[in-house]
């Protein structure tokens, strides 16, 4: 549950504007989508890879 709670801050922090909501499609939303299908599983399996790896560090000494 953390871990997915420490993915979408990390994907909020990468994309703020996937908060704001418009009704006008710019040219830097077909970017912003592109990358964030390019990359999403990418950072999704980062943060699971750092986030496992602070628990380990944190929890196992």
């Amino acid at each position: 549950m953390l871990s997915f709670r420490l993915r979408f801050s990390i994907l909020f922090l990468l994309f703020p504007q996937h908060r704001v909501t418009t009704g006008a499609i710019t040219p830097s939303h077909f970017s912003m989508a592109s990358a964030f299908r390019r990359y999403g599983r990418l950072l999704a399996g980062l943060a699971n890879f750092t986030f496992y790896n602070f628990w380990k560090s944190a929890i196992g000494s």
